[in-house]
């Protein structure tokens, strides 16, 4: 749960520090006629961008670590049942 937490609280640490120092390009970006509603939504589009690369790179690398352990669990288990039975 802590790890979450914290996670979490470098997460939004890191999008604020994105943004103070992205506040002169969103200067020009207003400047040639992109109203503060547009600016948001292209923020809120990156953000959803990166999620979406995010999960597309985590899932199947979890996915994997999960078959990996999994199939060591079951080689395990043989293993204990097998020295049991010979015991």
């Amino acid at each position: 749960m802590g790890f979450v937490l914290l996670s979490g609280f470098y997460a939004k640490n890191v999008s604020f520090d994105m943004e103070k120092s992205r506040r002169r390009e969103f200067a020009v970006i207003q400047s040639v006629g992109m109203t503060k509603k547009q600016l948001c939504g292209m923020l809120v589009c990156e953000g959803l961008f990166y999620a979406a690369i995010t999960l597309a790179v985590s899932y199947p690398l979890s996915a994997a670590a999960d078959g990996v352990s999994s199939n060591n669990y079951k080689i395990i288990i043989r293993k204990a049942n097998f020295q049991r039975n010979n015991c």
